[in-house]
């Protein structure tokens, strides 16, 4: 969440970094409403909607430093080996964990289809990206 916009309660008071993660955390947690986390926080709707989105970006860009495939045979040889005697999982040389996160439109963006899975569910999971 590197840009500096100032995001603030209703009462004026600034929003700090913490405060902004916490709002996202719980907005993606939840499946709230936008309004019903908005509620909860004391802020408006579409701050809620802006702190997720950044939150999210922050994510996706810091994955980036901290997510990668092996190098070299030696380290794909070396976690192969480390899958096969943890769990059994001969061959394998990495894993991937998701979250399927379901999310809760406004009125008016329910005939928006972008965000639809293959199971007709508005998700975070967009178009080529579904959850097998």
């Amino acid at each position: 969440m590197a840009k500096t916009t100032n995001f603030a309660f209703l009462n004026g008071k600034s929003m700090s970094l913490n405060d902004q993660v916490a709002l996202a955390l719980r907005r993606l947690s939840s499946g709230d409403s936008l309004i019903g986390v908005a509620n909860f926080f004391g802020t408006n709707h579409s701050t809620v909607s802006q702190v997720t989105w950044r939150f999210v970006e922050a994510i996706e860009q810091r994955g980036l430093y901290h997510l990668q495939w092996p190098s070299t045979e030696a380290e794909i040889t070396q976690i192969k080996s480390k899958f096969e005697n943890i769990r059994g999982l001969s061959n394998c040389c990495g894993v991937v964990d998701t979250t399927h996160i379901m999310m809760l439109l406004s009125a008016s963006d329910r005939t928006v289809d972008v965000w639809l899975d293959r199971k007709d569910n508005h998700s975070d999971c967009g178009p080529g990206n579904e959850i097998p």
